[in-house]
């Protein structure tokens, strides 16, 4: 079990760097760059505050298994490895006010089960102030219906699903603002854009998808849920990638190697990245998300001016 201290991050990057090279031994002179990234599946006891209050599950820690098997009856196909089963061993057997771990992985466990679009819309933050794609610091993220009225019940499963098709919105929003940052011949119009998109949505009011080439890559541990990657494909109207290869590790090697003299990200990106599978929009989806994104959209700039008036 390992224990959660607080300690200085120089510090330790400074030691796991000398650790590397002690165990390398004369190989390690063929490391240039070295990167570091968590792992998501660890789970950590805290307060209210977020402050820790006991030791860490770590994604390799064999308890859980009676959780496992209990998740696994529900439904949720959660591996060995996932934090929803160290999250479930702790509040069964050492329970506390909160368990903090990446939330898109459980996410992306929780997914499964949920179906259908929801009736609400929202733009979920955990706390105040944004800074992409939009600037504001008093900015708190909403949740309304369809007619743009504040909602506060909304179902726990409701609510969940209209975070997920968020996320999407949020994705999608930020898309926009690039192209309209980059002007006509910028962002998405060269043919090795990863970000840009494929081709226009037809009927397409919003124009997440409109114009340039590439597609959208996910990774990571909500890339696992084949619920949520359909929904990102549907409210982006077009298909997404999904690498072989989903580990974040994997992308914090290939920042490091594109800080290489001479290299640069699309050379790394091409060299390095795993091939990935296609996923395409949900017909059944796409007309629902887009009326939904419409209301996303709208929703800001209203409550801006309704702050601006009180």
């Amino acid at each position: 079990m390992s224990v959660v201290l607080r300690i200085d991050l120089a510090t330790v990057d400074a030691r796991a760097q000398a650790a590397v090279t002690a165990a390398l031994a004369p190989r390690a002179s063929d490391i240039a760059d070295l990167s570091t990234a968590g792992t998501s599946g660890t789970v950590v006891p805290t307060d209210l505050r977020g402050r820790p209050v006991g030791n860490a599950l770590p994604y390799n820690d064999p308890r859980g298994s009676d959780e496992l098997t209990a998740l696994t009856a529900a439904g949720l196909g959660v591996r060995p490895s996932g934090a929803l089963v160290r999250a479930a061993w702790m509040h069964a057997h050492a329970p506390a006010p909160c368990y903090l771990f990446t939330p898109g992985v459980v996410a992306a466990a929780l997914a499964g089960t949920v179906l259908g679009v929801s009736p609400v819309v929202a733009y979920p933050l955990v706390g105040l102030g944004e800074r992409f794609p939009m600037v504001d610091a008093a900015f708190g993220g909403f949740s309304v219906d369809l007619s743009g009225v504040p909602d506060t019940g909304a179902d726990p499963v409701v609510r969940f699903r209209s975070v997920l098709e968020g996320v999407a919105f949020v994705v999608g929003f930020g898309i926009e603002r690039l192209r309209a940052l980059a002007g006509p011949d910028g962002f998405g119009a060269g043919d090795s854009g990863h970000l840009g998109a494929d081709s226009g949505r037809a009927g397409s009011a919003s124009g997440i998808s409109g114009g340039g080439s590439g597609h959208q890559h996910l990774g990571g541990g909500t890339s696992g849920s084949a619920v949520w990657n359909r929904i990102r494909a549907s409210a982006l109207g077009q298909p997404v990638v999904v690498p072989t290869n989903r580990s974040s590790a994997i992308g914090a090697a290939m920042l490091a190697a594109a800080g290489l003299p001479g290299e640069t990200f699309q050379g790394v990106i091409d060299r390095l990245a795993s091939p990935g599978r296609y996923v395409d929009p949900d017909p059944t989806l796409v007309a629902a998300l887009e009326d939904r994104y419409a209301v996303f959209t709208e929703t800001p700039g209203q409550l801006l001016g309704a702050r601006a008036v009180a």
